[in-house]
């Protein structure tokens, strides 16, 4: 994401016609500019991941057709969004086919058809769930963790209980 809001300004830049002189490093992958602006490949895995605010959720909502399942994170009593996961995808053979550091809340991946186990962690907290992609629907997983950190953990202070 952070490639993304560097690559704006130059892109702008570039529509306006004027010349900027990027720093080495800074240069935003083929991948992450233009129309394909947050879609990413993870080893042959093409993903997007976020959502987290109206207008990114509305982003991701727009390349949704490019991808064939839908993984959402959320945590609590309210259902709050979970970002900042740890997220793998294993196929059927053992073989990983996405690895995120920071994924969420919306993650949408374009895989082959098959079974495949879809792992998070947040906060110390594992969830999985297995799901079948077919070739036709959007597959779904929504990945719930019932307490968030903030109801896991009481604030300790006047009146709390020991």
């Amino acid at each position: 994401m952070k490639l993304f809001f560097r690559a704006v300004p130059s892109i702008l830049m570039l529509v306006a016609g004027a010349a900027v002189a990027t720093p080495p490093g800074d240069v935003p992958h083929a991948a992450e500019v233009g129309a394909d602006a947050g879609v990413k490949d993870w080893q042959g895995t093409p993903y997007q991941s976020g959502g987290d605010g109206a207008e990114s959720r509305m982003v991701l909502d727009r390349r949704l057709r490019q991808f064939n399942l839908r993984i959402l994170l959320s945590e609590g009593r309210r259902s709050a969004y979970v970002a900042g996961a740890e997220l793998s995808i294993v196929d059927g053979r053992g073989q990983e086919r996405l690895r995120l550091t920071d994924a969420g809340p919306y993650v949408d991946v374009r895989l082959p058809a098959g079974r495949y186990v879809v792992q998070a962690r947040t906060g110390g907290h594992s969830r999985q769930a297995v799901v079948q992609i077919g070739t036709a629907a959007l597959a779904r997983v929504h990945l719930h963790w019932p307490e968030s950190q903030d109801e896991a953990a009481p604030a300790a202070g006047p009146g709390a209980l020991p």
